[in-house]
């Protein structure tokens, strides 16, 4: 997927965080005109809404109550089907990480919080069919690196 083209509406994008910082960073950095973003503070009215809204990419902390719970609930919701989940973390278990990577209900990706200018990279924010190309950084801040791919979930280590 890639951000909104003609005749698909705009990048629809939901972020579960009692914490604004996520949503905030978004709505500055990606363009209104083909992204359309919101927001829930707690785990069940984020769930809900996005089982009505069907947004293609979550954002859902799990510094919160049931936020990976959420994160399996997402994933094995068939309406929900190829929802985009990022969960983020102002700080991972790696032990709680490493189990919840493992189940078939994971995450697509696994972020440090607070994201930064990088998750802009991802293809699915990325322009198409003459859509608007995301905000570029204040210049104090970071440039959003080229073309990098999206990080990937880390799976077990390797057996040898």
């Amino acid at each position: 997927m890639a951000a909104s083209s003609p005749g698909q509406g705009p990048l629809l994008v939901f972020v579960i965080d009692p914490e604004t910082g996520t949503h905030d960073f978004l709505r500055k950095h990606l363009p209104e005109s083909s992204v359309k973003i919101g927001r829930s503070a707690s785990a069940k009215e984020g769930y809900e809404t996005i089982k009505r809204v069907r947004p293609q990419v979550v954002f859902l902390s799990v510094d919160m109550p049931n936020g990976m719970a959420t994160c399996n609930r997402i994933k094995r919701e068939a309406e929900l089907k190829g929802t985009t989940v990022a969960l983020v973390a102002a700080s991972w278990d790696a032990k709680m990480k490493a189990l919840h990577q493992n189940l078939p209900t994971c995450a697509d990706h696994y972020l440090d919080g607070p994201i930064g200018v990088d998750v802009l990279s991802w293809p699915i924010f990325q322009p198409h069919s003459g859509a608007p190309a995301p905000r570029q950084a204040a210049p104090n801040q970071a440039a959003p690196p080229q073309r990098q791919a999206p990080p990937q979930r880390q799976g077990p280590p390797q057996r040898q």
